[in-house]
């Protein structure tokens, strides 16, 4: 019953999967157990992020046994985003905490947020 509307609110997810698959796995510096919305869906302690000179790899890998034995993040496959599409949109604030926010595409596809910290660190990746 929870993968239907996992797959029904997944936050523009599979818009971004159809054009941008990733198709290797992360390299680099990989940071487990991130936060990350997209659209107005989170995902919470559960998503990878890699900044790679190709773009920023983003999967789901949820961590909880629940989450795991009813599928959840099985439908929402990795993303690789070249760092062209990705334009910064200015500063938010998720779980409390400073972030930063997002258009990904021209025209965009979708929004995300990701912790200021972690997007700090690959701002030498962005045009």
């Amino acid at each position: 019953m929870m993968r239907p509307l996992f797959r029904l609110f997944s936050g523009g997810w599979k818009a971004l999967a159809q054009r941008y698959p990733a198709s290797k796995p992360p390299q680099g510096e990989i940071h487990r157990g991130q936060h990350l919305q997209i659209g107005a869906v989170r995902w919470r302690f559960c998503v990878t992020v890699c900044a790679m000179p190709e773009g920023l790899y983003l999967a789901i890998e949820p961590r909880q046994m629940l989450a795991r034995a009813v599928g959840l993040g099985k439908d929402q496959p990795a993303l690789l985003i070249p760092w062209a599409e990705l334009h910064p949109a200015g500063r938010t604030m998720l779980y409390w905490q400073q972030a930063a926010r997002f258009s990904v595409g021209d025209p965009p596809v979708a929004t995300i947020v990701l912790m200021a910290k972690l997007a700090d660190g690959f701002a030498g990746y962005l045009r």
